[in-house]
């Protein structure tokens, strides 16, 4: 297809929205709490492995990126319906998708990494659960789980007595939050960030819990 015959506008095919949704830019903070609420949207903080698509190699992220969230168990947009082929929000979807074309991703790529939102942006600093977010960024940090999980690799067993606590916390943190507050326990990948697990499944380990003890093993990374 030549540059002629490449469409301008979206096709709705579906095909980009089957492969996960889009991380939100600043134009798109209008659209959070109304067309996107919270439980609609997942946080990857800094120092998780994810899949840069226009790099197609997965890279840790260096700074924090909101994304509507996938089907669970699945790749594709939770807003997306696969027997339609429709996206519940086209009319007011994010800035990724109105850039993306499937022939020509070159206006994505221009935009894809440039005013991208984080939580901060969302939540300002007098918000009542801005400290509970960054009391838990302090101590379930993905780089800090990428060094404990190194060292587990190499035998350390206070590495691994470590990870347990801070995966305890972390459950514990998601159970207590929705119910103090009131919030969807679905909102807490917002809050939060992905539970841990999933965050330890990207750097290739699977986490046990058998007979009262932490197991980390080794697994294939799947993105």
């Amino acid at each position: 297809m030549t540059e002629r015959d490449t469409p301008a506008t979206c096709r709705r095919c579906g095909i980009c929205c089957s492969k996960g949704g889009p991380a939100l830019h600043d134009e798109d903070a209008p659209l959070v709490g109304g067309v996107l609420p919270m439980e609609r949207l997942m946080t990857l903080r800094v120092g998780e492995m994810v899949l840069d698509q226009p790099l197609g190699k997965v890279v840790p992220l260096v700074e924090e990126i909101i994304k509507i969230r996938s089907v669970p168990g699945a790749t594709a947009c939770a807003l997306f319906d696969e027997k339609s082929k429709a996206c519940e929000i086209y009319e007011h979807r994010p800035a990724e998708c109105r850039e993306l074309l499937c022939e020509n991703d070159e206006r994505l790529k221009a935009m894809y990494d440039k005013d991208r939102l984080c939580r901060r942006d969302l939540l300002p600093d007098d918000h009542p659960l801005m400290e509970i977010v960054e009391d838990h960024d302090r101590r379930c940090s993905p780089r800090k789980l990428t060094s404990l999980a190194r060292r587990v690799t190499e035998g350390d067993q206070a590495a691994l007595d470590e990870i347990g606590r801070i995966l305890a916390y972390d459950a514990e943190l998601r159970r207590m939050v929705p119910e103090k507050t009131g919030l969807s326990p679905d909102a807490m990948e917002f809050l939060l960030g992905r539970p841990l697990d999933l965050v330890l499944a990207g750097i290739g380990l699977e986490v046990r819990h058998e007979e009262g003890r932490t197991v980390l093993r080794k697994r294939p990374v799947r993105f």
